[in-house]
């Protein structure tokens, strides 16, 4: 999957990363279907 990685300030890059999986017992698997943009992100 694709997933946008922050490094740093002024630092982001879109990266492959391999899928998400279950691995303990109380771990759960969360499908994001919408985002959003905060006034105060723009400032990072």
């Amino acid at each position: 999957m694709k997933a946008l990685v922050y490094n740093g300030p002024c630092d982001v890059q879109v990266k492959d990363m391999p899928d998400a999986r279950i691995e303990k017992p109380t771990d759960v698997l969360v499908r994001i279907t919408t985002t959003n943009i905060c006034g105060s992100d723009l400032h990072m």
